[in-house]
């Protein structure tokens, strides 16, 4: 982006501070601070300020107004602080050129070096961030740093740096070994994998895999060329959809012959009917789970989104470490804090089939529908009978199931905590 370009996002950032709609001028700026050479140009850096000034004041954000109000000096100190804030209140694009002009003034800080490789990270530019340690070769003696290098390496796709650097990764303590058995188990589940998939910049089921240890069923063929790559943005799910997921997870558990006896799920309304169809399907019985439960390991745990679990119902299913679990789907914006082994798709929103919703029919176009209140058994039924539908766009071989089970057989172990990896998707909002 140019600096020319710059300047028009901030006209019209300082347009949304006059309607008062901080936030808007906030999201607006986020895509201004990408513009190449920023970090060097002093009087662009101080009109960030003075509008971060602005907006922190309007948003009641104290902290994030004084730091951008003293970042005005262009100071180490208050550049480094104001970096920092941006990544901690979920704007980590705007911490980029700030940290960036900080490192030109303290070059081969280790403690600037590494805030800005998490800049970098949070805003998923994961190569940025690779680049960015490996032209600081000084400080890879240290763990930290090295292990940094190896994961935004394999976040970037590039597992030659990965490997390379991990070969001489040697963890002292006990978070070092922590980290050190998460880099491990990626190159080793890249190694099982990359003579079944691509682990190119589209493959996202491949990549779902090594970095998370889990088995993604399903990716979405709507934008697939246009920036989505295999991720859903709003979706509204219905019957037959989560059939084509739970059919292709009942081929996933044959192949694997871990079929289980007993679904278990938390009692949550779409949990219970994933569940309850899913047992459908394979012949078995569902059971509400709860913390007295006593789920076998060979048995399979049933959610429908991780986003709607309330954190008792997250708790619960956490307890049971030891079974595997399935999720219909999750927000990959927003990441849940547990990693299910088999994953249905990926969205950023999702209206659940039994959600209040616009629904569009030949008949009278758009209508909302209100929230069905219909029994979970129901839904089961229904959705365990549905005929599976192709998706309008991309077709029946857009998706083959053989693709799906050339990962199915291999370990899943799921990792502690949820990556996107370098397989990129358009996000709104």
């Amino acid at each position: 982006m140019t600096l020319e370009r710059f300047d028009d996002q901030v006209q019209t950032a300082r347009a949304k501070l006059l309607d008062k709609d901080a936030p808007a001028a906030a999201r607006m700026l986020r895509f201004a601070a990408q513009a190449e050479g920023l970090d060097a140009d002093d009087a662009r850096l101080r009109t960030l300020c003075e509008l971060f000034t602005q907006i922190g004041a309007q948003m009641g954000m104290e902290e994030l107004e004084t730091r951008a109000q003293a970042a005005l000096s262009l100071g180490g100190q208050a550049l480094y602080d104001l970096g920092y804030t941006f990544i901690e209140v979920g704007l980590p694009e705007l911490a980029v050129p700030f940290l960036t002009r900080l490192l030109s003034m303290a070059p081969g800080d280790l403690g600037v070096v590494q805030e800005l490789v998490a800049a970098y990270e949070h805003a998923g530019r994961h190569a940025q961030a690779r680049d960015v340690l490996l032209a600081h070769p000084e400080l890879l003696g240290e763990f930290w740093p090295r292990y940094l290098l190896c994961f935004n390496a394999l976040s970037a796709g590039d597992l030659a740096t990965a490997r390379e650097h991990a070969r001489v990764l040697t963890p002292s303590e006990d978070t070092e070994t922590i980290a050190h058995t998460r880099i491990t188990g990626m190159l080793e589940r890249a190694s099982l994998s990359e003579d079944r998939t691509a682990l190119d910049l589209r493959d996202l089921r491949g990549w779902h895999y090594v970095l998370n240890g889990s088995l993604l069923l399903h990716r979405s063929p709507y934008g697939f060329n246009e920036g989505m790559n295999g991720r859903y943005a709003y979706t509204q799910d219905s019957a037959a959809s989560m059939r084509r997921e739970l059919g292709r997870l009942v081929e996933v558990l044959r192949a694997r012959r871990e079929v289980p006896a007993v679904v278990w799920a938390p009692e949550e309304r779409g949990s219970q009917v994933t569940a309850r169809a899913l047992a459908q399907l394979l012949g078995g019985r569902a059971a509400p789970l709860d913390a007295n439960s006593m789920p076998a390991p060979t048995d399979l745990v049933a959610i429908y989104d991780l986003d709607r679990l309330d954190p008792e119902a997250l708790g619960i299913v956490a307890h049971h470490s030891s079974t595997r679990r399935f999720a219909r789907c999750a927000c990959w914006t927003s990441p849940p804090p547990l990693i299910p082994e088999y994953l249905g798709l990926l969205h950023q929103v999702m209206v659940a089939p039994w959600d209040a919703s616009m629904r569009f029919t030949p008949d009278d176009g758009a209508r909302e529908m209100p929230a069905s209140t219909e029994s979970a058994d129901a839904w089961a039924s229904r959705v365990a009978q549905s005929e599976v539908l192709e998706d309008e766009e991309g077709g029946p071989d857009f998706e083959p199931l053989a693709d799906c089970l050339a990962l199915a057989t291999l370990p899943l172990r799921t990792s502690d905590l949820w990556f996107n990896g370098p397989v990129t998707s358009s996000r709104f909002g």
